[in-house]
């Protein structure tokens, strides 16, 4: 959805649709991903499960809060919106490296039973 939205944009259709249509994506992939990120956040120890839980939604509002203020910081009417757009690319980038990361890193090892 952001890599749609930035050649929308780059292209020169600057327009409100060329922004919310895009993210619409967005929204549905939010609406798969987090609730397995959340249970899988957990699961790793069921008895400390408050505190991943705790621990992951500050995560995401922290980390969305730190984001928005830096593109705040970098928005301005001659950049239109393309530093918004490059820095959740980039923040899609490193959520996708570190779900392969996880997914293709060693495990540990299976305990006997």
């Amino acid at each position: 959805g952001v890599a749609i939205s930035l050649a929308l944009f780059a292209i020169g259709l600057n327009h409100a649709l060329s922004l919310f249509a895009p993210m619409f994506l967005i929204g549905v992939g939010n609406g798969l991903a987090l609730p397995n990120a959340n249970a899988g956040a957990i699961s790793v120890r069921p008895d400390l499960a408050g505190s991943a839980s705790g621990l992951t939604g500050f995560l995401q509002v922290g980390g969305g809060a730190a984001l928005s203020f830096l593109a705040a910081a970098l928005l301005g009417p001659e950049t239109g919106p393309f530093p918004m757009l490059i820095i959740m690319l980039i923040s899609a980038i490193i959520g996708m490296l570190a779900a392969m990361l996880i997914y293709w890193g060693p495990r540990p090892a299976d305990e006997e039973q």
